[in-house]
């Protein structure tokens, strides 16, 4: 997800400064949940990938839809 937010050939350039900063913060929530809970069970890790793609998904359908694909 980090790399589809930072390449000017995907993403970048479509997202808002807003999208991105929101994006980036779920991103590194996530990191900082994973760093702390390094031995969480499957169902944990599976919540907690949930809850980052309810973030990022609405933003990226957002731009698809946007583009009209």
């Amino acid at each position: 997800m980090r790399n589809t937010i930072e390449d000017k050939d995907k993403l970048a350039e479509k997202l808002s400064e807003d999208d991105k900063s929101t994006i980036q913060d779920a991103i590194t929530e996530a990191e900082d949940w994973l760093n702390s809970n390094d031995e969480a069970d499957k169902e944990a890790l599976d919540d907690q990938m949930k809850e980052l793609q309810s973030v990022c998904d609405p933003i990226i359908a957002t731009i698809y839809n946007s583009a009209g694909g």
